[in-house]
């Protein structure tokens, strides 16, 4: 296993809602990657999948604003 420190933390929408991911877990080609966020709302730290978030786009290289889909993830 090996635990990356993400040095610009990365702004992600989890099932708990918006959060800053701090670290990435990488466990092997076996199993899933894992992120750790922060989540705004609450200031908890919680573990999450890397197919259970999703990353905000940067406005500043013109990218389109992230559409969470209906009933995603709850």
């Amino acid at each position: 296993m090996t635990i990356y420190e993400i040095s610009v933390p990365l702004a992600v929408h989890t099932p708990h809602g918006s959060g800053q991911a701090l670290f990435l877990y990488d466990y092997g080609i076996n199993v899933n990657t894992m992120f750790g966020v922060r989540l705004d709302e609450s200031g908890k730290y919680k573990h999450y999948y890397s197919d259970d978030i999703l990353i905000y786009p940067n406005p500043a290289n013109g990218e389109p604003e992230l559409k969470i889909p209906e009933g995603w993830k709850k």
